[in-house]
């Protein structure tokens, strides 16, 4: 039975398409697969600049404070990642 979910057509740029090739003969991974598992990783992040988007055109007023309160978060948030991410590749 084919997917009811929704389909995406996405050109992609020779040097992402090499990558994205290389990675899934590497893995064994097919490429939508990689990009889908790329895209959920990454949905946080979408929520949170839409939410902050929402926020700034609400109050526009306050949209500095808005844009620099959200940076402060992802920047805070990466650094903690990159720190686990360091922490697992030591332990190779």
């Amino acid at each position: 039975m084919p997917s009811r979910k929704p389909r995406v057509a996405l050109t992609v740029p020779d040097d992402i398409n090499s990558t994205l090739d290389r990675l899934s003969d590497l893995t064994g991974t097919p490429k939508t697969k990689l990009i889908l598992e790329m895209l959920e990783e990454y949905l946080p992040i979408l929520d949170r600049t839409i939410s902050a988007l929402e926020q700034i055109q609400a109050d526009k007023a306050n949209a500095p404070n808005i844009a620099k309160q959200f940076a402060s978060e992802l920047l805070l948030e990466g650094n903690e990642k990159l720190g686990v991410l360091a922490s697992e590749a030591k332990k190779l």
